[in-house]
C-alpha cells in the first residue's frame, strides 16, 4: 500500500472541508441530511489517521498544524450533526415548515431580481402571477402545519410570506398601470420590450437544450404572455395607432408564437414517452449545465465585471429544475433525486446571494 504524503491530504480534506461548506454550513438544519453528514465525518476521521501514521516519532510542524485544523473541522461536523438531529427531533412539522420557508425565500429572491428597483412598465406579468400562485401554495401549507401545531417558526415564516404576497399583489396592478399611461407609441414600445423579454427567456431556457428536462409549464406561460401582448399591441392599432413597426411586431410574435407552440408539443411528447426514473437523470443533467454557467461565468470573478442579467437566468433555471424535481419526487421515491434536490437548492442560495453582492458592487 502507497505511504499516505501531506500534500495528497491536504487536497483530500480540502475536498471534504468544500463539500461540508456548501452542504451545511450556515445552512436550515431542519433539512439536512445526517446520512450525508455522516459520510463527510467518516472520510475526514479516515484522513486524520492516515495523517498520524506520518508522524513516525518526529516533529513536523506543517503536519501538526494540518491535524490541528481536520481534529478543529471534526469537532464543529460533530457538533453539528447533534445540533441537526435536535432541530428535526422537534417532528415533521418544523422539518416540512423549513423546506417550505426555503422555498419561500427563493421565490422572494426570484422578485427581488425581476421586479425590485426595475421599471415597472415592461415587467414580466406571467411571472409575477406565478411567483405569486407559489407563495400562496406555500402559504397554504403552512396553515396546514400550524393546525397541527403551534411551532413559532413556522408562524413568524407565515407572517412574513403574507407580508410579501401583498406587496407583489400590489405592485401587479402598479404594473397595469404603469403599462397603460404614456402615449400609443409609448404602450407599443413596453409592449415590445415585455415581448423581447418572452423571446430571451425561450432562447436561454430552451433554445437548443434537451427537451425532456424543459418545464412546459414555464413555456406555457411565455405563450401566454406572448398572446396577451399581441392581443395588446392589436388594440392600440384598433384605438388609432398607426406604426409600422408595431405591425411588424405583431407579425414577429406570430411566427414565435407557431414556433413555441410546436416545440411545446414536442417536450410535452418527449415527457410521456421519459419513465420518472429516467427523468431523474435528465433533471440532473440540466441541473450540471445549469452549475457550469455560474462555474464558467461567476465563481472566482471580478464582480464588477459580472452580467447581472445571465446570473439571473441561470437562478431561474435552477429554480425551474428544482421545481421539476419537486414534483417528481411527488411520484417516486427516488433517493438520487431528493439528493440532486438538496444541492440545486443550495446551489440557488449561493447564486442569489451572489447575485446581491455583484448588485451591491456594480451600484458602488
Amino acid at each position: 500500500m502507497a505511504r499516505p504524503n501531506l500534500k495528497k491530504l491536504r487536497e483530500e480534506a480540502q475536498s471534504i472541508y468544500s463539500e461540508y461548506g456548501a452542504r451545511f454550513a450556515g445552512k436550515p438544519r431542519a433539512t439536512r441530511d445526517v446520512q450525508a453528514l455522516d459520510s463527510i465525518i467518516e472520510r475526514l476521521e479516515k484522513v486524520i489517521k492516515r495523517a498520524r501514521t506520518l508522524r513516525n516519532g518526529k516533529t513536523n510542524p506543517a503536519l501538526s498544524s494540518f491535524l490541528e485544523q481536520a481534529l478543529e473541522n471534526l469537532e464543529t461536523y460533530e457538533n453539528e450533526r447533534e445540533n441537526i438531529q435536535k432541530v428535526q427531533s422537534q417532528g415533521p412539522v418544523v422539518v416540512e415548515g423549513s423546506r417550505l420557508a426555503t422555498w419561500a425565500n427563493l421565490h422572494f429572491g426570484q422578485y427581488f431580481r425581476h421586479f425590485a428597483g426595475k421599471p415597472r412598465a415592461t415587467r414580466d406579468l406571467g411571472l409575477l402571477n406565478e411567483i405569486i400562485s407559489e407563495l400562496e401554495l406555500v402559504e397554504s401549507k403552512m396553515k396546514g402545519l400550524l393546525a397541527q401545531k403551534d411551532v413559532a417558526s413556522v408562524e413568524a415564516d407565515l407572517e412574513t410570506v403574507q407580508k410579501n404576497l401583498e406587496v407583489y399583489e400590489g405592485e401587479r396592478e402598479n404594473i397595469m398601470n404603469a403599462r397603460q399611461s404614456g402615449g400609443l407609441d409609448e404602450q407599443a414600445s413596453y409592449l415590445a420590450m415585455v415581448a423581447n423579454e418572452q423571446f430571451a427567456v425561450y432562447n436561454f431556457h430552451f433554445g437548443g437544450r434537451p427537451r425532456v428536462s424543459r418545464r412546459s409549464g414555464l413555456l406555457h406561460r411565455v405563450i401566454a404572455t406572448l398572446q396577451s401582448v399581441r392581443d395588446q399591441m392589436s388594440e392600440l392599432e384598433d384605438q388609432g395607432l398607426d406604426s409600422e413597426q408595431n405591425r411588424n411586431n405583431i407579425a414577429l410574435i406570430d411566427g414565435q408564437l407557431k414556433t413555441y407552440r410546436n416545440e411545446l408539443d414536442k417536450i410535452d411528447e418527449a415527457r410521456r414517452q421519459t419513465a420518472p426514473k429516467d427523468l431523474v437523470g435528465q433533471l440532473g443533467s440540466a441541473a450540471n449545465w445549469a452549475m457550469a454557467q455560474y462555474n464558467e461565468n461567476f465563481a472566482g470573478q471580478d464582480r464588477a465585471s459580472r452580467d447581472l442579467e445571465l446570473l439571473s437566468r441561470v437562478c431561474d433555471e435552477m429554480l425551474d429544475v428544482g421545481r421539476q424535481m419537486r414534483e417528481l419526487s411527488n411520484q417516486l421515491d427516488n433517493r438520487a433525486n431528493e439528493e440532486n434536490l438538496v444541492i440545486v437548492l443550495d446551489n440557488l442560495m449561493l447564486y442569489q446571494n451572489e447575485y446581491e453582492e455583484i448588485q451591491q458592487v456594480q451600484a458602488s
